[in-house]
């Protein structure tokens, strides 16, 4: 609602804010002291141990309770989104987190980000530490980025639609379109995505797509 929005914007414009005062700032915390301890010849050791997220039971409504259908609320259960997780990414490593939809990979990266508007109502446990200390959201923030599928992907298109479009933009202009195409077959069959090619990639809010 428009409520939210505000107290979202707000909230950007707060950390906006606190990141530019210490952006001048040469202590401890500041984008150069970072800098200085998370050099390319340093990097980044980033550690998870005993990760768990759940979703507690929603409370069910005035209305639903009238109508005998508070069973129906989450069924008064504590959904476990992830349990225990431990990991680590060792400087220069490149780590892809693979798994089934649903199975909690948009979760971890929302807590190895903190994202902490993302995990708003999750009751999240463990420890996150970033070159043997204790991290927490204005280190992470400070020392990495992270790029959400949704600003990769556009999801009212289909799979294929996706694909071609990419091929059509990215390919080498030596490559003629029946080529592109070929490739977009190629693609789709090595990732095996044939069976879902001509379904809408889908988006978080608004259209059910392939993704959750």
């Amino acid at each position: 609602d428009d409520d939210s929005a505000a107290a979202g914007m707000e909230s950007v414009k707060q950390r906006f804010q606190i990141h530019r005062e210490r952006a001048l700032q040469e202590g401890p915390g500041s984008p150069r002291d970072l800098m200085r301890r998370f050099s390319v010849d340093t990097g980044a050791h980033l550690c998870w141990r005993r990760l768990t997220v759940s979703l507690p039971p929603k409370q069910a409504s005035f209305l639903s309770r009238l109508c005998g259908k508070a069973d129906d609320a989450n069924d008064g259960e504590t959904k476990i989104i992830l349990r225990n997780v431990n990991g680590e990414v060792r400087p220069k490593q490149l780590l892809a987190v693979m798994g089934a939809s649903g199975a909690g990979k948009t979760t971890l990266m929302n807590v190895l980000s903190c994202r902490k508007g993302s995990l708003r109502g999750l009751n999240v446990l463990g420890e996150l530490s970033l070159n043997g200390q204790t991290a927490d959201d204005d280190l992470i923030l400070g020392v990495s980025s992270y790029v959400q599928q949704e600003d990769l992907f556009i999801g009212t298109l289909t799979v294929r639609e996706h694909l071609t479009f990419q091929a059509m933009l990215r390919m080498n202009s030596r490559y003629s379109r029946e080529n592109r195409l070929q490739r977009v077959d190629d693609v789709l069959q090595e990732v095996g995505l044939m069976g879902v090619q001509h379904s809408k990639i889908g988006d978080p809010i608004r259209i059910r797509g392939i993704s959750g």
